[in-house]
């Protein structure tokens, strides 16, 4: 089973290190996504991040991550990184 908190995590440092936002006052601004949301998932105070707040944070952000790496279904978080043989692919058309 896909570890969503450590998947959410990493999209967290993305974010950071990618656009410079590192304080979950201004993600929860950008998102809607509470800031308790937030640290509850930074402490795996959580069981799992919802395909919801995944979308929410992904909408703040262009959709540029594959809601597939983040389900454990594909090796590339970002859409862009995705190979153009495989957008083809119906399991990955629906999200690009």
């Amino acid at each position: 089973m896909v570890d969503t908190r450590e998947k959410f995590r990493e999209l967290l440092n993305d974010i950071a290190e990618c656009d410079h936002i590192k304080t979950f006052v201004k993600l929860a601004e950008m998102t809607g996504i509470s800031v308790n949301t937030f640290t509850n998932i930074k402490k795996n105070e959580v069981k799992e991040v919802s395909l919801d707040t995944f979308r929410k944070l992904n909408a703040a952000f262009g959709n540029r991550y594959n809601v597939k790496w983040f389900q454990g279904d594909s090796i590339y978080m970002r859409l862009s990184d995705v190979p153009e043989s495989e957008k083809g692919n119906p399991d990955f058309s629906s999200y690009i």
